[in-house]
This record gives C-alpha cells, sequence and structure tokens, in this order.
C-alpha cells in the first residue's frame, strides 16, 4: 500500500477561506500563489489543486489567475509538487 499523499489549494480567487476573514488576505496575484506553492513544497506537500474557472464564481468584479496560465507558471515553480486542475461547481 502506498503511502498518503498531502496538497494544497493554489489561491486562485485571491484568499483559501471565508471571503470577509480580517486575517485572509484577497490576493489573486502569481507572488502569492508561487510563494504558497514553494512553502507546501518544503513543507512537505506532494500536490496542488488549482481550481478551473475563467472568471472569479464568487464576483466577477473581483480577480482571478486564469487555471492553465497559472499551472503553466507554477510548474517552473517547484521541483516536487504535481499539479492538478478541477473544474469545481459554481
Amino acid at each position: 500500500m502506498s503511502e498518503p499523499r498531502y496538497g494544497i489549494w493554489i489561491p486562485v480567487y485571491g484568499n483559501c477561506g471565508v471571503m470577509n476573514h480580517p486575517l485572509e488576505p484577497r490576493d489573486a496575484s502569481y507572488s502569492r500563489a508561487k510563494d504558497l506553492l514553494q512553502l507546501a513544497e518544503r513543507c512537505g506537500f506532494t500536490t496542488t489543486l488549482i481550481a478551473e474557472h475563467i472568471i472569479n464564481p464568487r464576483n466577477q468584479q473581483l480577480d482571478q489567475l486564469e487555471t492553465w496560465t497559472a499551472a503553466a507558471a507554477l510548474a517552473e515553480a517547484t521541483n516536487s509538487i504535481e499539479i492538478q486542475s478541477k473544474l469545481l461547481p459554481l
């Protein structure tokens, strides 16, 4: 039996948690995504999931990283994390 693998979500919507939580920034930048991916790699995570949306499903006026461009750029920023995409229901 193989060992469990652990992953993280990349915050392409600008945040990972509650929309208005004071400690959760609304920052949908590549810089933030890259920093979080590299932190996850240093912490031993093996995979990341990127939501497949071209607009922010929570609010179309908010920023959103485009899935495939972000995935290609993030692939260059990691040595070991597997990058996956997932179409999420609205």
